[in-house]
């Protein structure tokens, strides 16, 4: 499954269309995601984890999308 088509089920927006065809090969924790992997963050406490994430793609709501790492979708 592609970014795009999570987005879409998710009723989600990508911040940078870009990254549509990112291929998501499963859900990780922040900690353990690797590139291809969808992880989700909406709590401060884990703000280190998200500065550190692997993660392909992250899911945030748009209060923290200043926060995502470049890396990540």
């Amino acid at each position: 499954m592609t970014l795009a088509e999570v987005a879409e089920l998710a009723g989600a927006e990508l911040a940078d269309a870009s990254s549509a065809d990112l291929p998501i090969r499963g859900l990780a924790s922040l900690d353990h995601a690797g590139p291809h992997h969808l992880a989700f963050f909406d709590n401060l406490k884990y703000a280190d984890q998200l500065k550190r994430t692997r993660a392909g793609a992250c899911l945030v709501s748009p209060r923290y999308i200043s926060s995502v790492p470049a890396h990540v979708a």
